[in-house]
């Protein structure tokens, strides 16, 4: 098939997956059938008015109650060095009230991180390199088995990590000195900047998410005109009633048009310096583009920059998600879109490509028995949506605001 027609075998994944001996992508493997996703149809969206810009556009659901900013700290630990082993440590203090705790580290390009331990005010290490049992099939599987095999999931990246706490209903952290350790493979003597986003209250039920949308020379679509198109509207209001259906409204919806013509962008080079465009720190930014790549030239649907992207924090590699537009119609889009957005707050898959590993939640299928969900790893199944607990994880991040 030629490098610029659509494949119907795309699929999505996240930074590291292609580094595994098993392919562990978190992403989703489109079906035969791109558009059979089952969802229910969104009212269109709101058409613009005659004096909005081209940069910004009403948001969909123009009824959603006024947002309130939740509380969240910021706290930045500059310049954190790496010992001789590839470890950094960093020390900070979370709140007694906390929601959430979102961890991120911006690194050197081409090496692998994961936050390999953190530990919380009480002493409990809810991710750790030895959380029980780790044999040659972990090891091969997985680049560092502890951390993704931890009570609280973590994941790898390259040159990026970050991590939510807590990220399943199983993990309680409590507030007091924290630690975390960041690892890097292989070492770097570069320092790394660390952010803590610590958001506190209790967990709103209903949350308001922002969209930023940027358009590539090579997506056939521009901020002046997306609108409009019925393909976007039907990929905008798929996702939106997915998300609407936990408790996540979709909000401001902005477009940005950028100066990149590069049809292909690979998940190794183009793809952080794609993502470091953005200048937002509110919401998921999604970037729409030609066509991705993996390591081996691969095509893949979509790719979230990290699990979770670290959405407050513009101009790194791991701020926002990529959809590839031309592999699928707008229906098969939405549920890309909804799928990769799960990633940006914090979801794994149902089931990985190596069905031993699921998603660590009490209310989703294991196995092959997970595909009516959003986040099961191929798409193209009628009836997909998100679980209850799949919804807290969203509404618990950085990037929903809670409603009233």
């Amino acid at each position: 098939m030629p490098a610029d027609a659509p494949d119907p075998t795309a699929r999505c994944a996240r930074p590291g997956a292609w580094a595994v001996a098993l392919l562990m992508c978190a992403g989703c493997v489109v079906a035969d059938e791109p558009g059979a996703t089952g969802a229910r149809r969104a009212p269109d969206a709101a058409a613009p008015a005659d004096d909005a810009g081209p940069g910004a556009r009403p948001p969909p659901t123009p009824d959603a109650a006024p947002t309130l900013r939740d509380p969240v700290t910021i706290e930045l630990m500059p310049a954190v060095p790496f010992d001789d082993e590839g470890r950094a440590t960093v020390r900070f203090d979370v709140p007694p009230d906390l929601r959430a705790v979102t961890l991120s580290a911006d690194g050197p390009a081409g090496a692998m991180m994961v936050f390999e331990a953190v530990e919380d005010g009480a002493g409990q290490r809810w991710i750790r390199p030895d959380p029980g049992p780790i044999d040659d099939a972990d090891r091969a599987a997985l680049v560092f088995p502890g951390p993704f095999l931890s009570p609280n999931r973590a994941a790898w990246g390259e040159g990026v990590a970050s991590a939510l706490l807590p990220n399943n209903p199983g993990v309680q952290p409590v507030g007091g000195p924290w630690r975390a350790v960041l690892r890097v493979d292989p070492p770097s003597a570069a320092p790394v900047d660390v952010y803590a986003q610590i958001e506190r209250g209790p967990v709103p039920d209903r949350g308001r998410l922002d969209l930023h949308f940027h358009f590539t020379q090579a997506s056939d679509w521009r901020s002046a005109s997306v609108a409009m198109d019925d393909e976007f509207r039907t990929m905008l209001n798929v996702a939106t009633v997915l998300l609407r259906d936990v408790g996540v409204e979709v909000g401001a919806v902005t477009f940005t048009d950028v100066p990149v013509v590069t049809y292909s962008v690979s998940v190794q080079v183009e793809l952080p310096r794609l993502l470091a465009l953005s200048d937002f720190d509110s919401g998921v930014s999604v970037f729409v583009v030609g066509r991705i790549e993996d390591a081996v030239g691969g095509p893949l649907a979509g790719i979230s920059g990290a699990i979770p992207a670290s959405g407050g924090l513009p101009g790194t590699g791991a701020n926002g998600i990529a959809i590839a537009r031309p592999f699928a119609d707008g229906q098969a889009l939405g549920a890309t879109l909804a799928h990769e957005i799960g990633h940006a707050l914090g979801l794994f898959h149902t089931v990985e490509a190596n069905p031993a590993y699921g998603d660590q939640l009490d209310d989703t299928l294991p196995g092959e028995g997970g595909h009516r969900n959003v986040m099961y790893p191929t798409a193209g199944e009628e009836g997909r949506r998100f679980s209850r607990q799949q919804g807290v994880i969203m509404r618990r991040g950085r990037a929903v605001d809670g409603l009233e």
